[in-house]
């Protein structure tokens, strides 16, 4: 069975508040990969580890 997979691109035009509101959102998920990447081994990870980890 083939997967489809849909893509949507689409232009922003946030307002400035917005616009600094999604750099904190970007920023906090970076930290959190970073944080997961430091914490987590190198070998033997999968999708559903770092689901599981990051409910603790």
């Amino acid at each position: 069975m083939t997967e489809q997979v849909l893509t949507v691109r689409c232009k922003l035009s946030p307002t400035d508040s917005q616009a600094e509101e999604m750099e904190d959102t970007l920023k906090a998920f970076a930290d959190a990969c970073n944080w997961i990447n430091q914490n987590t081994p190198a070998k033997g990870l999968t999708l559903n580890n770092i689901f599981n980890f990051s409910l603790f």
